[in-house]
């Protein structure tokens, strides 16, 4: 089977199938479902870029949403797994930090779907600080457990 296609100047695509052992071909013309001028085109383009900057803004509030989840998702697992060996002033430090985050992803709109970026990003980046400490106990815990299984400790 041999397919060409070939699209007109007036946007019409034109379908050619072939079957290559019989020789029986078919033209399919395929007209644009959507009849639309120049000046509705036109007014759909200048909407677009008017509304740009809000899809810009949605995204990155989204990208940021998704970042601080997972920070805020592996730290309590890092609390849960390794509280106990941590100093409480540290253990609070965290959770206030915690805490930060999840009062700066409650500044979504529900009706814009977005929130403080801004806020979000220093927020999570805080988090990220306090949890240097707990990131390295979990990493020398995987180590330790990683080097018993293989029978060098």
């Amino acid at each position: 089977m041999g397919v060409q296609f070939e699209i007109d100047a007036d946007g019409i695509l034109h379908v050619l199938a072939r079957d290559i052992k019989t020789g029986h071909q078919k033209v399919v013309t395929i007209k644009s479902a959507v009849d639309v001028n120049d000046a509705d085109v036109q007014k759909m383009v200048e909407e677009s870029q008017e509304h740009a900057f809000d899809d810009l803004k949605a995204r990155q509030w989204v990208e940021a949403k998704v970042r601080a989840g997972e920070v805020l998702a592996a730290t309590r697992k890092g609390l849960a797994e390794c509280g106990a060996e941590l100093d409480a002033p540290y253990r609070q430090r965290v959770e206030a930090a915690m805490q930060v985050v999840e009062y700066a992803l409650a500044t979504e709109n529900p009706k814009t779907r977005i929130g403080d970026i801004p806020r979000l990003k220093v927020a999570s980046t805080a988090l990220d600080e306090a949890t240097k400490r707990l990131a390295d106990l979990m990493m020398d815990k995987a180590m330790e457990a990683l080097l018993k299984k293989r029978g060098l400790i």
